[in-house]
């Protein structure tokens, strides 16, 4: 039975992360393009997220193309088994629900 406590909508920073981890992107650009996140906010969180150590970048032409690092991943595992525990499903578009 699906309700509306069954959704959970989370901050724009873990979203990315999540778009990382499931590889739905190639670059910043086309995270902007699907996320309808405005392109200046994902690039503050570029910054926070490479300050952190969450992220590494590498130029590939025009398009800078984010990688997640180990303690990247933690965080999104982190997350992750944080809503299976609230018993939630995390949702991404056109990816298989968790």
């Amino acid at each position: 039975m699906n309700t509306d406590l069954d959704m959970v909508v989370f901050p724009d920073m873990l979203y990315i992360l999540a778009m990382m981890k499931f590889k739905r992107y190639s670059s910043f650009s086309e995270l902007h393009h699907q996320t309808k996140i405005t392109y200046s906010h994902i690039s503050k969180m570029k910054q926070v997220m490479t300050e952190k150590g969450w992220i590494t970048t590498e130029r590939k032409g025009r398009k800078v193309v984010p990688t997640l690092t180990e303690k990247g991943l933690d965080v999104c595992n982190a997350f992750e088994n944080l809503l299976i525990t609230m018993e939630v499903k995390l949702i991404i578009k056109n990816e298989t629900n968790i």
